[in-house]
């Protein structure tokens, strides 16, 4: 009997994790990757070291230290994230691209195609705020503002 409810509570969370990494941002996903792994590694030497196998423990503490000078690495800027300021602004073969449309779409039907992807990854439906941005970026090309 408690094997089936250690089964259930597992597909339980099982389930709950897949729900999460489909709505979650990448950089969250690989940052809570990284994290849980290194918390792994730190269980296991924690492990090793208690059962008297303290040389075994070195390692596990080893990799476990990367993610966090790897999350360092990154804050400082050298983590090859994103940069819309080094390409320039977007082109208007960009702008169409981008709300799906072809070249002589009038206002409305960029309003229409710029709403209908809000709609879909807006940050605070756990979308995108990168995305958001290159849409409204997107708009305000189409529109004549940029």
């Amino acid at each position: 009997m408690h094997w089936l409810a250690l089964g259930i509570l597992l597909l339980a969370g099982f389930l709950l994790l897949i729900r999460w990494l489909g709505s979650a941002r990448p950089g969250r996903v690989v940052s809570s990757v990284k994290w849980a792994a290194a918390g792994l590694l730190l269980f296991a030497a924690v492990g090793a070291a208690l059962s008297g196998r303290a040389a075994f423990a070195i390692p596990f503490v080893v990799a476990a230290i990367v993610p966090l000078l790897t999350r360092q690495r990154v804050a400082m800027g050298q983590g090859g994230q994103h940069s819309t300021a080094s390409r320039g602004p977007m082109s208007e073969a960009e702008a169409l691209e981008v709300l799906g449309l072809e070249r002589g779409a009038d206002e409305k039907a960029i309003r229409e195609a710029h709403r209908r992807l809000m709609q879909k990854i807006h940050p605070d439906h756990g979308g995108s705020d990168y995305l958001a941005s290159k849409l409204n970026e997107a708009k305000d090309v189409l529109l004549g503002r940029r």
